[in-house]
């Protein structure tokens, strides 16, 4: 047995033993409790800069479910089953998945997140990271991942998350920076 599954079978072993924190591992790993935050750091974007915060909201959108597409067909290339499919015993919080486990699409799609509300509202990082990194613990907890999974997932969410806050930085800089005269000119 390799450290990776032993690290998740230990933590798949404490499950079961509190109601409460199994109900809170699901809460995270099916997103519920992501969405107080985010829709709190919403809010106040939304409050601040309306029409900003509509597109970014909207291309963020995008671009999770491009990234989610994109861990999809990455797990059929690494082909790697889930720990819950593998251990002898497993404790089922959320029940265990019929699709591969390498890379982690909860892991792409939440760092995606909250690496894009970061690059366009820096403060909002001390609040979704540590949710970022629950996840990734609540991923374990349930057997549905295992450590490198979890990197993977990062890595890919962490990229895709930056680059496409970068595009739409630059997009909506070109956007607002339009006056109506340099468009007329531009007709000319």
């Amino acid at each position: 047995m390799d450290w990776e599954l032993r690290l998740v079978e230990a933590l798949n072993g404490l499950a079961g033993r509190s109601a409460a924190f199994d109900w809170l591992v699901h809460q995270v790993a099916e997103g519920f409790l992501w969405l107080v935050p985010l829709l709190a750091v919403v809010a106040l974007w939304v409050w601040q800069r309306r029409a900003q915060a509509a597109w970014a909201v909207l291309a963020c959108g995008i671009g999770v479910a491009i990234a989610d597409f994109l861990g999809g067909r990455l797990k059929y290339v690494f082909e790697r089953p889930r720990p819950c499919h593998v251990l002898d015993a497993w404790q089922s919080v959320v029940g265990c998945g019929n699709a591969f486990s390498m890379p982690s699409n909860h892991m792409i799609n939440s760092t995606f997140v909250a690496a894009f509300v970061q690059v366009l509202f820096p403060k909002a990082g001390w609040v979704l990271w540590p949710i970022v990194a629950f996840n990734g613990f609540g991923r374990m907890y349930t057997a549905a991942h295992y450590p490198t999974d979890l990197v993977v997932g990062t890595l890919i969410g962490a990229v895709l998350g930056v680059g496409s806050a970068h595009l739409f930085r630059r997009w909506w800089r070109v956007r607002t920076d339009r006056t109506p005269a340099s468009a007329e000119a531009a007709q000319a």
